[in-house]
């Protein structure tokens, strides 16, 4: 019982670090994201107002969407490996139905 009782808090432990440092290297890519867009709207001298019209889009805009670029993703694989993703994600019947270009050599949605 205790072997199992360790082996269990060690699965959940493991589980919580993996979430945590998940979560970490999301907020790092936000916050980068946001470091670019105001170093942007600064270094181009922005109107104020217009500045901060901006600055709440790209905060809102950076929140709801993910920071991973996966067309930059798919863009740098070969043809070859773009295939085996296109197949993992997607059954290869629907492919061709939703418009998908990865055997081309260009990654296009």
């Amino acid at each position: 019982a205790m072997i199992f009782g360790g082996g269990f808090y060690g699965y959940v432990i493991g589980n919580l670090s993996v979430i945590i440092a998940h979560s970490d290297l999301d907020r790092l890519a936000r916050e980068e994201k946001l470091g670019a867009v105001s170093a942007w709207l600064h270094n181009r001298k922005f109107p104020k107002m217009l500045r901060r019209r901006l600055w709440h889009f790209y905060k809102s805009f950076v929140s709801n969407v993910a920071v991973l670029d996966e067309h930059a993703i798919l863009t740098d694989l070969s043809p070859d490996l773009r295939v085996a993703v296109a197949d993992f994600l997607i059954d290869h019947p629907h492919r061709t139905q939703q418009g998908l270009c990865l055997r081309e050599g260009t990654a296009s949605w």
